[in-house]
């Protein structure tokens, strides 16, 4: 059998091997591109479990404080927060509350880009208000981007 090289192997010629060849060069030529591939996958991957876990564990966590107050997830967690120029500012990721059941404060995750760095804020009692759907603040986006944050995510 010509050009059988292993047991079990399919005969062929010379023109079929140069065939293979020049197919398996073009992939040896850039083996960058394949790394460069599975590194930017693997990236994605990482932001897709990363945003997951911490959108997922954020919206249905509370403090000792929140669980004595009310007892259940307070409606307002999960909530879209705009600023009062109307801009999305980020979502309700907690609130904190008194003894007597009034709340204190909201805590909010403030967008960052791709999820890293983000931070949660507290917007105290008398700057926010729930209308429909949402929060909404009596600050603008750039004060509340100047907030000191509670948390780094």
């Amino acid at each position: 059998m010509q050009g059988a090289d292993r047991l079990g192997a399919e005969p062929h010629d010379e023109k079929s091997e140069v065939k293979r060849n020049e197919a398996l060069a073009r992939y040896d030529a850039h083996p960058g591109i394949a790394i460069a591939l599975l590194a930017v996958m693997a990236f994605l991957f990482i932001i897709v479990v990363y945003q997951f876990a911490s959108t997922g564990v954020n919206n249905a966590t509370f403090s000792s404080r929140d669980m004595r107050v009310v007892g259940t997830q307070n409606p307002l967690i999960g909530l879209l927060v705009l600023s009062s120029d109307g801009k999305k500012i980020g979502m309700v990721e907690g609130v904190d509350g008194e003894p007597d059941g009034k709340i204190s404060a909201i805590n909010i995750t403030t967008p960052s880009f791709l999820g890293f760095g983000a931070k949660v804020v507290t917007i105290p009692e008398g700057k926010f208000r729930r209308i429909g759907a949402s929060v909404q603040l009596s600050v603008t986006a750039e004060e509340a981007s100047k907030l000191p944050p509670l948390r780094a995510h």
